[in-house]
């Protein structure tokens, strides 16, 4: 019988696991899916590469400059594939009306009905919207209006718009009917080869370059589905945003400053007067501290003392750090910067820190030296935090917790926003159902999307060729030019967090990193003679409160000092896969 009244017997252990192999499966799946997602491909280049005045701001959890270029190489494929189609359709229209009106009309039975299943969409595919059939059947009718004027008033025989009149007087335009018709038909299989290559050419990339185990983030010799594009204005936009480093200040637009890091969740502040310790005497007896004001000490001192205990996670054990993620805890410095606010302050001092030019994109980072200053000394509009972060469940899931303190003689204010950056929506896990064994499918997939293709082609050219110019004119400087909204990573990120090991893993470690954080604090009032007594009594309520009900959806924390905190959810719906 084993006994487990002296703790863990080393011995019984066995060796310790292997460190887990470090993969990149956000990057990874978001890179198959702007090959197979239209929707998701136009959403990322319409954010991300549009206007060249967008700010660049963190996006953790993906390397956001390769999805980038997959986006921009897959809407390049789709140009020159549904520009060709197009123009085959067109030329399949004028030689047949009649028999586009008649494909229309099975289109719009096979699509309705549910006729078609597409391997490569797997959970992806959406159903089309009622707007796809109205435009169907809109151009059933005129196509169907122009075989009937056509025919020949009066008679049982006429002139057919693609038979010609059968009459023995005319057998020229017998002919020429017939030979439209053979053409047509002749076009109508080019598509079909054309959607059959497209189809075979994705499988072979998903199937291979894109399975798990094989991903890299750089395109190998050959890979050239994977390169078209770069000299559009999307690919030349994208090589002048990878060249700008990733650095210590964010101008966003809307409510949420933390753009990047997902919801904030928990949030909770903490203001305490400052008093000098209690000195005991010589006898035991606990006498009344003096009543002088403690010595004022520099904010970023604290800042590193809170880094120091944080940083001590990097040695947990597998134990405590399951597939050693803590050992990757990430300490950074951030400015958050309103974007409104920087436009209406421009040509400040501050302002022109960040926003040298109107007509170039906000700096990404700016002076650190400036960063350290605006810490010890706040502005409205330009607030110090200081962040640290942990990437979990292969880069899946992400953990940030970011501290601002304030302070004086006489007063300290404490605050501490959590955000969670949620698991990537579930359809885009679905390219690892594919199999590269067999050619089948993606040939199918190619005979259903030509059946549908006369009531398809329009939502094709829509997501191919939609101009993405700025909402603003180019001499108009705005916020909405400026800030950013959201993340490439925040962009497909769930709404809710539903698996119960990751509901688990974000409380382990927000609660850990806390703790650490109010064990830090109360040491660091205690060195410089101040007393943490107040505070330690605050910290108990928040840790014994905080998060004994985290939901990542809709959630009341007795976080706050000041009562119930009502965490209000804001960001942007993600984007779901579409079919391609």
């Amino acid at each position: 019988m084993n006994d487990y009244s002296g703790g863990p017997n080393q011995a019984d252990q066995g060796p310790p696991l292997p460190h887990p192999e470090a993969r990149d499966e956000t990057t990874r799946l978001l890179s198959a899916a702007a090959h197979l997602s239209p929707r998701f491909c136009t959403l990322a280049i319409r954010e991300f590469l549009t206007d060249p005045l967008r700010a660049v701001v963190p996006s953790p959890g993906v390397n956001d400059g390769a999805v980038l270029r997959e986006a921009v190489a897959a809407r390049a494929r789709r140009r020159w594939r549904d520009g060709v189609l197009a123009l085959l359709l067109i030329a399949f229209g004028l030689l047949s009306p009649t028999l586009l009106a008649g494909w229309i009309a099975v289109a719009i039975l096979w699509s309705g009905f549910g006729l078609r299943r597409r391997h490569l969409d797997l959970v992806l595919r959406r159903r089309p919207g009622a707007g796809t059939y109205v435009g169907a059947l809109i151009a059933f009718s005129l196509v169907a209006a122009r075989g009937a004027t056509a025919l020949r008033p009066g008679g049982t025989t006429g002139s057919n718009p693609d038979l010609g009149d059968f009459s023995s007087d005319q057998p020229t335009q017998q002919v020429s009917g017939g030979v439209s018709i053979v053409i047509a038909l002749l076009i109508g299989l080019v598509i079909a080869g054309v959607l059959i290559t497209d189809r075979l050419l994705i499988w072979s990339l998903l199937t291979k370059s894109f399975r798990r185990g094989r991903f890299s983030a750089t395109p190998k010799p050959g890979e050239w589905l994977r390169t078209m594009g770069s000299g559009s204005a999307a690919g030349r936009l994208l090589q002048q945003r990878s060249a700008i480093p990733r650095g210590n200040t964010v101008v966003y637009l809307d409510e949420n400053p933390f753009v990047g890091s997902g919801t904030p969740s928990a949030t909770w502040s903490i203001a305490i007067p400052l008093e000098a310790a209690d000195q005991p005497n010589g006898n035991g007896a606990t006498p009344q501290p003096p009543k002088r004001p403690p010595t004022a000490f520099p904010l970023l001192d604290l800042y590193d003392h809170i880094g120091g205990y944080l940083s001590e996670l990097r040695r947990s054990l597998p134990a405590l750090s399951p597939s050693y993620r803590l050992s990757e805890l990430r300490e950074f410095e951030t400015l958050f910067v309103p974007a409104v606010d920087l436009v209406t302050h421009f040509g400040g001092p501050a302002a022109s820190l960040v926003l040298p030019r109107p007509d170039q994109p906000p700096l990404s980072r700016i002076d650190p030296q400036y960063v350290k200053q605006v810490a010890e000394q706040p502005i409205e509009w330009l607030r110090y935090y200081r962040g640290f972060q942990v990437e979990a469940w292969d880069r899946d899931l992400v953990v940030s917790v970011f501290l601002h303190v304030g302070a004086d003689r006489d007063m300290l204010y404490f605050e501490c926003t959590p955000c969670v950056l949620a698991p990537i929506y579930s359809g885009y896990w679905a390219i690892d159902l594919l199999s590269e064994r067999t050619r089948l499918a993606p040939i199918m997939d190619a005979i259903g999307s030509t059946v549908v293709l006369p009531i398809s082609i329009v939502g094709r050219l829509r997501h191919a060729f939609r101009p993405t110019k700025p909402a603003a004119p180019d001499k108009e400087y705005t916020a909405d030019r400026y800030g950013a909204r959201y993340s490439l990573r925040e962009l497909v990120a769930q709404d809710t967090l539903t698996d119960y090991l990751k509901i688990r893993d974000v409380d382990r470690y927000l609660m850990l990193m806390q703790d650490r954080i109010f064990k830090a604090t109360a040491e660091f009032l205690d060195a410089r003679g101040i007393s943490s007594k107040v505070f330690r009594e605050k910290a108990n309520i928040i840790q014994n409160n905080a998060y004994n009900n985290f939901d990542q959806r809709n959630s009341n924390f007795s976080g706050s000092m000041f009562g119930t905190l009502n965490v209000n959810h804001n960001n942007p719906a993600p984007a779901q896969p579409a079919s391609a």
